[in-house]
Protein backbone atom coordinates (compact mmCIF):
# COMPACT_ATOMS: atom_id res chain seq x y z
CA UNK A 1 0.00 0.00 0.00
CA UNK A 2 1.40 3.51 -0.97
CA UNK A 3 2.21 5.72 1.32
CA UNK A 4 -0.03 8.27 1.69
CA UNK A 5 1.81 12.12 0.28
CA UNK A 6 -1.65 13.74 0.27
CA UNK A 7 -2.26 17.41 3.25
CA UNK A 8 -4.85 16.28 5.90
CA UNK A 9 -7.09 19.03 5.40
CA UNK A 10 -8.37 21.31 8.84
CA UNK A 11 -11.28 19.44 11.01
CA UNK A 12 -14.26 21.35 9.86
CA UNK A 13 -16.46 19.81 12.23
CA UNK A 14 -15.40 21.44 16.20
CA UNK A 15 -16.78 17.98 17.63
CA UNK A 16 -13.91 15.92 16.20
CA UNK A 17 -11.28 17.19 19.01
CA UNK A 18 -9.69 16.15 22.22
CA UNK A 19 -10.91 19.16 24.13
CA UNK A 20 -11.27 20.03 27.26
CA UNK A 21 -12.93 22.72 29.59
CA UNK A 22 -12.62 24.01 33.07
CA UNK A 23 -13.99 26.41 35.19
CA UNK A 24 -16.03 26.67 38.88
CA UNK A 25 -19.28 24.78 39.85
CA UNK A 26 -22.16 26.85 37.88
CA UNK A 27 -20.55 28.51 35.40
CA UNK A 28 -21.85 26.20 32.55
CA UNK A 29 -19.40 24.10 31.88
CA UNK A 30 -22.56 20.92 31.60
CA UNK A 31 -24.50 23.17 29.87
CA UNK A 32 -22.05 23.90 26.97
CA UNK A 33 -21.50 19.89 26.64
CA UNK A 34 -25.47 19.49 26.56
CA UNK A 35 -25.94 21.72 23.75
CA UNK A 36 -23.78 19.26 21.32
CA UNK A 37 -25.35 18.01 18.78
CA UNK A 38 -24.98 13.86 18.94
CA UNK A 39 -23.40 14.05 22.59
CA UNK A 40 -22.82 11.35 25.19
CA UNK A 41 -22.59 11.92 28.83
CA UNK A 42 -20.36 9.72 30.84
CA UNK A 43 -21.15 11.38 34.24
CA UNK A 44 -20.03 10.83 37.51
CA UNK A 45 -21.25 12.21 41.20
CA UNK A 46 -19.87 15.20 41.16
CA UNK A 47 -21.05 16.13 37.31
CA UNK A 48 -23.44 19.21 37.23
CA UNK A 49 -25.85 17.43 35.60
CA UNK A 50 -28.62 17.51 37.59
CA UNK A 51 -31.34 20.11 35.86
CA UNK A 52 -29.51 19.99 32.70
CA UNK A 53 -31.29 17.68 29.58
CA UNK A 54 -28.52 15.45 28.44
CA UNK A 55 -28.13 11.95 26.69
CA UNK A 56 -26.10 9.49 28.45
CA UNK A 57 -25.27 6.97 31.62
CA UNK A 58 -23.70 7.60 35.51
CA UNK A 59 -20.71 6.36 35.83
CA UNK A 60 -19.55 4.71 39.49
CA UNK A 61 -16.01 2.54 39.02
CA UNK A 62 -13.59 2.41 35.93
CA UNK A 63 -15.18 -0.84 34.78
CA UNK A 64 -18.11 1.24 34.10
CA UNK A 65 -16.04 3.94 32.22
CA UNK A 66 -14.74 0.66 30.38
CA UNK A 67 -17.97 -1.06 29.55
CA UNK A 68 -20.14 1.64 28.60
CA UNK A 69 -17.04 3.03 26.03
CA UNK A 70 -17.25 -0.45 24.40
CA UNK A 71 -20.93 -0.39 24.05
CA UNK A 72 -20.72 2.98 22.09
CA UNK A 73 -18.16 1.66 20.36
CA UNK A 74 -19.94 -1.13 19.50
CA UNK A 75 -23.05 1.11 18.26
CA UNK A 76 -20.76 2.91 16.00
CA UNK A 77 -19.38 -0.07 14.61
CA UNK A 78 -23.52 -1.03 14.22
CA UNK A 79 -24.27 1.99 12.37
CA UNK A 80 -26.49 3.22 15.30
CA UNK A 81 -29.23 0.92 14.23
CA UNK A 82 -32.93 1.81 15.76
CA UNK A 83 -30.44 4.25 18.37
CA UNK A 84 -29.58 7.86 18.48
CA UNK A 85 -26.05 8.61 16.78
CA UNK A 86 -23.63 9.60 18.89
CA UNK A 87 -20.48 12.20 17.83
CA UNK A 88 -19.02 13.27 21.04
CA UNK A 89 -18.32 11.82 24.07
CA UNK A 90 -18.19 13.83 27.23
CA UNK A 91 -16.58 13.29 30.10
CA UNK A 92 -18.06 14.64 33.66
CA UNK A 93 -16.41 15.23 35.31
CA UNK A 94 -12.39 14.66 34.49
CA UNK A 95 -11.30 14.33 38.26
CA UNK A 96 -13.83 11.56 39.10
CA UNK A 97 -12.49 9.43 36.17
CA UNK A 98 -8.83 10.13 37.25
CA UNK A 99 -10.00 9.16 40.77
CA UNK A 100 -10.81 5.59 39.00
CA UNK A 101 -8.55 5.01 36.91
CA UNK A 102 -6.26 5.51 40.48
CA UNK A 103 -8.66 2.75 42.18
CA UNK A 104 -8.09 0.52 39.13
CA UNK A 105 -4.21 0.89 39.42
CA UNK A 106 -3.58 0.02 42.60
CA UNK A 107 -5.98 -3.43 42.49
CA UNK A 108 -4.11 -4.43 39.10
CA UNK A 109 -0.42 -3.30 39.50
CA UNK A 110 2.26 -3.26 41.60
CA UNK A 111 5.09 -1.25 41.77
CA UNK A 112 9.20 -1.29 42.38
CA UNK A 113 10.73 0.60 44.98
CA UNK A 114 14.41 -0.30 45.82
CA UNK A 115 14.01 -3.26 43.90
CA UNK A 116 10.95 -4.87 45.68
CA UNK A 117 7.67 -4.95 43.83
CA UNK A 118 5.04 -3.45 45.89
CA UNK A 119 0.85 -2.92 46.33
CA UNK A 120 -0.46 0.22 47.30
CA UNK A 121 -3.87 0.84 48.48
CA UNK A 122 -3.69 4.64 47.01
CA UNK A 123 -2.05 6.27 43.64
CA UNK A 124 -0.95 8.48 46.02
CA UNK A 125 1.57 6.59 48.26
CA UNK A 126 3.71 5.26 45.04
CA UNK A 127 6.81 6.79 44.89
CA UNK A 128 8.50 9.32 42.54
CA UNK A 129 4.65 10.07 41.52
CA UNK A 130 4.60 6.65 39.48
CA UNK A 131 0.97 5.86 40.74
CA UNK A 132 0.10 9.17 38.77
CA UNK A 133 1.89 7.98 35.63
CA UNK A 134 -0.23 4.95 35.69
CA UNK A 135 -3.42 6.81 36.29
CA UNK A 136 -3.55 9.30 33.64
CA UNK A 137 -1.78 6.82 31.29
CA UNK A 138 -4.73 4.30 31.60
CA UNK A 139 -6.70 7.54 31.43
CA UNK A 140 -5.44 8.59 28.12
CA UNK A 141 -5.17 5.40 26.44
CA UNK A 142 -8.96 4.42 26.48
CA UNK A 143 -10.05 8.36 25.88
CA UNK A 144 -7.55 7.37 22.52
CA UNK A 145 -9.08 4.41 22.12
CA UNK A 146 -12.98 6.27 22.16
CA UNK A 147 -10.87 9.16 19.41
CA UNK A 148 -9.38 6.49 17.12
CA UNK A 149 -12.62 5.13 17.00
CA UNK A 150 -13.78 8.40 15.61
CA UNK A 151 -16.01 10.11 18.46
CA UNK A 152 -14.32 13.49 19.58
CA UNK A 153 -14.07 14.14 23.60
CA UNK A 154 -15.07 16.76 26.22
CA UNK A 155 -13.46 16.53 29.44
CA UNK A 156 -15.36 18.66 31.74
CA UNK A 157 -13.00 19.71 34.82
CA UNK A 158 -13.51 21.63 38.28
CA UNK A 159 -11.12 24.63 38.62
CA UNK A 160 -7.97 24.11 40.93
CA UNK A 161 -6.63 26.80 41.80
CA UNK A 162 -2.83 27.27 43.10
CA UNK A 163 -0.70 29.75 44.35
CA UNK A 164 2.49 30.71 41.88
CA UNK A 165 5.40 32.48 42.94
CA UNK A 166 6.43 35.53 40.85
CA UNK A 167 8.36 38.41 41.18
CA UNK A 168 8.21 37.82 45.22
CA UNK A 169 4.35 38.08 44.57
CA UNK A 170 1.79 35.40 45.50
CA UNK A 171 -0.37 34.95 41.90
CA UNK A 172 -3.36 32.62 41.72
CA UNK A 173 -2.98 29.67 38.59
CA UNK A 174 -6.05 28.38 37.24
CA UNK A 175 -5.91 24.85 35.92
CA UNK A 176 -7.31 21.42 35.78
CA UNK A 177 -8.75 19.44 39.05
CA UNK A 178 -5.58 17.03 38.80
CA UNK A 179 -2.28 16.37 40.18
CA UNK A 180 0.20 18.14 38.19
CA UNK A 181 1.74 15.51 36.34
CA UNK A 182 -1.28 14.94 35.31
CA UNK A 183 -2.69 17.69 34.37
CA UNK A 184 0.30 18.80 32.05
CA UNK A 185 -0.12 14.82 30.77
CA UNK A 186 -3.97 15.84 29.50
CA UNK A 187 -2.96 19.28 28.61
CA UNK A 188 -0.34 17.91 26.11
CA UNK A 189 -2.94 15.43 24.84
CA UNK A 190 -6.22 17.92 23.82
CA UNK A 191 -6.13 20.12 21.07
CA UNK A 192 -8.47 22.87 22.46
CA UNK A 193 -8.70 23.49 26.07
CA UNK A 194 -11.07 26.36 27.40
CA UNK A 195 -11.22 28.21 31.07
CA UNK A 196 -14.86 29.16 32.04
CA UNK A 197 -14.95 32.02 34.10
CA UNK A 198 -18.27 33.99 36.00
CA UNK A 199 -17.08 38.20 35.74
CA UNK A 200 -17.70 40.19 38.53
CA UNK A 201 -17.36 43.86 39.90
CA UNK A 202 -17.21 44.44 43.91
CA UNK A 203 -19.90 47.14 45.26
CA UNK A 204 -20.90 48.94 48.49
CA UNK A 205 -24.38 47.91 49.15
CA UNK A 206 -26.21 49.75 51.83
CA UNK A 207 -24.54 49.83 55.36
CA UNK A 208 -21.21 48.85 53.64
CA UNK A 209 -22.39 45.75 52.29
CA UNK A 210 -19.59 44.71 50.14
CA UNK A 211 -21.36 42.95 47.04
CA UNK A 212 -20.33 40.34 44.36
CA UNK A 213 -22.30 41.72 41.03
CA UNK A 214 -22.01 39.44 38.08
CA UNK A 215 -21.11 41.47 34.88
CA UNK A 216 -21.09 38.47 32.37
CA UNK A 217 -19.41 35.37 31.79
CA UNK A 218 -16.48 34.34 28.95
CA UNK A 219 -14.68 31.54 27.71
CA UNK A 220 -10.30 31.95 27.45
CA UNK A 221 -9.19 29.39 24.84
CA UNK A 222 -5.48 31.08 24.42
CA UNK A 223 -2.80 30.80 27.77
CA UNK A 224 -1.53 33.23 29.73
CA UNK A 225 1.36 32.10 32.93
CA UNK A 226 -1.80 32.48 35.40
CA UNK A 227 -4.28 30.35 33.08
CA UNK A 228 -4.23 27.12 31.81
CA UNK A 229 -5.88 27.13 28.03
CA UNK A 230 -5.18 26.06 24.75
CA UNK A 231 -6.09 26.02 21.23
CA UNK A 232 -4.09 24.26 18.20
CA UNK A 233 -6.43 25.60 15.62
CA UNK A 234 -3.78 28.85 14.26
CA UNK A 235 -5.26 32.56 15.48
CA UNK A 236 -8.26 31.14 17.00
CA UNK A 237 -9.69 34.50 19.41
CA UNK A 238 -8.73 34.49 23.01
CA UNK A 239 -11.87 35.47 24.67
CA UNK A 240 -15.90 34.50 23.87
CA UNK A 241 -18.88 35.33 25.60
CA UNK A 242 -20.43 32.65 27.08
CA UNK A 243 -24.23 32.78 27.24
CA UNK A 244 -25.34 30.29 29.35
CA UNK A 245 -27.99 28.74 26.32
CA UNK A 246 -25.89 29.28 23.49
CA UNK A 247 -22.26 28.67 25.02
CA UNK A 248 -21.24 25.94 22.57
CA UNK A 249 -23.15 28.04 19.38
CA UNK A 250 -21.10 30.79 20.12
CA UNK A 251 -17.93 28.75 19.95
CA UNK A 252 -18.74 27.21 16.56
CA UNK A 253 -19.01 30.64 14.88
CA UNK A 254 -15.51 31.41 16.44
CA UNK A 255 -14.20 27.94 14.84
CA UNK A 256 -15.91 28.57 11.56
CA UNK A 257 -15.02 32.20 11.56
CA UNK A 258 -11.10 30.60 12.04
CA UNK A 259 -11.22 28.04 9.65
CA UNK A 260 -12.72 30.14 6.80
CA UNK A 261 -9.71 33.22 7.63
CA UNK A 262 -7.53 30.11 7.64
CA UNK A 263 -8.21 29.16 3.90
CA UNK A 264 -8.32 32.55 2.24
CA UNK A 265 -5.19 33.35 3.73
CA UNK A 266 -3.82 30.00 2.42
CA UNK A 267 -5.49 30.63 -0.92
CA UNK A 268 -3.62 34.17 -0.81
CA UNK A 269 -0.46 32.97 -0.44
CA UNK A 270 -0.58 30.01 -3.02
CA UNK A 271 -1.27 32.89 -5.27
CA UNK A 272 1.50 34.98 -4.47
CA UNK A 273 4.08 32.19 -4.39
CA UNK A 274 2.72 31.66 -8.51
CA UNK A 275 3.50 34.93 -9.38
CA UNK A 276 6.71 35.26 -7.49
CA UNK A 277 8.04 31.83 -9.02
CA UNK A 278 5.61 30.98 -12.25
CA UNK A 279 5.75 27.49 -13.27
CA UNK A 280 7.38 26.47 -16.62
CA UNK A 281 4.86 24.11 -18.61
CA UNK A 282 7.02 21.64 -21.30
CA UNK A 283 5.10 19.97 -24.04
CA UNK A 284 7.51 17.07 -26.10
CA UNK A 285 6.97 14.58 -28.51
CA UNK A 286 7.02 11.13 -28.98
CA UNK A 287 10.38 11.00 -28.68
CA UNK A 288 11.40 13.88 -25.98
CA UNK A 289 11.86 16.77 -28.20
CA UNK A 290 10.61 19.92 -26.74
CA UNK A 291 7.74 21.26 -29.28
CA UNK A 292 6.48 24.22 -26.80
CA UNK A 293 8.05 25.86 -23.12
CA UNK A 294 6.23 28.51 -21.81
CA UNK A 295 5.78 29.96 -18.42
CA UNK A 296 2.24 30.20 -16.27
CA UNK A 297 1.62 32.42 -13.69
Amino acid sequence: MPLSQTPTAIAIDPRRYLMAIHGPAGVGKTSFGAQIAGHYFFHTPNSGVEGVEIYGDPILSWKDFVAKAKEVIDAKKGGFESQREIKICVIDVLGDLFDYAGVEVCATQRFMDKGVAYKFDKIDDVPWGKGYKAAYKLLLRNLGTLYLNGFGILLISHTKERIVKWAGQDLTHYGFNLPPSAALAVKAACGAIGHFIVEERIEKGEGGVILRVETGRSMFWQPTFLRLAKHRLKHFPEKLDLPIDRGWETYCDAFAETVENLRTAKLKTQELTLKQHPVTVVITDSKGNVTKSESVS
